[in-house]
């Protein structure tokens, strides 16, 4: 662009930064990233961040400035996927989904993290489970008339069970190579299973299963009911779709995916996967 008839563009526009300021400053989350309007237009609920916490509010739709509920959904120390506690930066807790399903009833995603342990079907004692995975994923349910909240769904709602055959030295149709393998088996080692031989058929068709918790997720709102929406939950075999009321709390499964590479997935308002893009490879999309 030229400017009073000059040749001489103008010298660019640079952010000053401060010279104290940290590099975490530079990515601190926005204080509200989520609203929505609730059915009957008389009230907004959105999220909003102070002091290392997660907050949820809800107001007038027609006068903001009243407060009628906020709840704290979780704070940042929940949010980071560890167990040392001595850590000084932690994840941002994150609403990554709200939504009303009802004029009483909202529904949050939250990125809360759950320290599962892995377990068999044949050991359902907790203090037996020898490993610990650190999953985020926990959608909640509010209710402002009342201000009660209620846990929907946590990664272990959507847990998997996994056959130890599976989990042999195999990825999906090849065969791993020495240092995968090699991996695999630690694996199986860490969680209180020894390494089925090529022989052993018998050995690997009576173990118990593996069970292996989710990670949850909302879709959306479900197509066949106001009070319900669509979830997701991937897993180390792949993407499982549930239909979950938000009143009632209760589940089902409507779809099960098992992708033969990495992919992403485009799902239907039912909750089926539609479309596919390998993350692996440059191929086209699959439909």
């Amino acid at each position: 662009m030229l400017i009073h008839g000059t040749d001489t563009p103008p010298p660019p526009l640079l952010p000053e930064v401060p010279p104290d300021l940290d590099y975490v400053d530079l990515f601190t989350p926005l204080r509200t990233e989520m609203a929505a309007l609730s059915p009957d237009g008389r009230r907004v609920a959105y999220t909003f961040r102070n002091d290392g916490a997660l907050a949820l509010v809800v107001v007038e739709s027609e006068r903001p400035a009243v407060l009628q509920k906020s709840v704290v959904l979780l704070t940042d120390r929940e949010a980071t996927a560890s167990l040392d506690r001595s850590l000084t930066t932690a994840t941002p807790a994150r609403a990554p989904w709200l939504g009303w399903t009802s004029a009483a009833t909202i529904v949050i995603e939250t990125n809360r993290v759950q320290q599962s342990q892995v377990g068999t079907t044949a050991t359902a004692n907790v203090s037996t489970r020898s490993s610990w995975i650190g999953c985020p994923g926990a959608i909640l349910a509010y209710q402002p008339d009342d201000g009660r909240t209620r846990t929907l769904v946590t990664p272990d709602a959507v847990a998997l069970s996994i056959s130890r055959a599976s989990l042999a030295p195999r990825e999906r149709g090849r065969i791993l190579d020495a240092s995968q393998s090699a991996r695999v088996t630690s694996h199986m080692h860490d969680v209180g299973w020894d390494t089925p031989s090529a022989e052993g058929s018998s050995v690997v068709s009576s173990a118990p299963d593996l069970i292996l918790p989710g990670i949850p997720s909302v879709l959306g709102f479900a197509p066949d009911g106001s009070n319900a929406v669509m979830i997701r939950s991937d897993t180390v075999e792949g993407v499982d779709t549930y239909r979950l009321d938000a009143h009632t709390g209760k589940k089902r499964q409507t779809a099960a995916f098992r992708p033969d590479t990495r992919t992403t997935l485009l799902f239907d308002p039912s909750g089926s996967p539609r479309i596919q893009a390998s993350l692996a490879s440059k191929s086209p999309l699959e439909f």
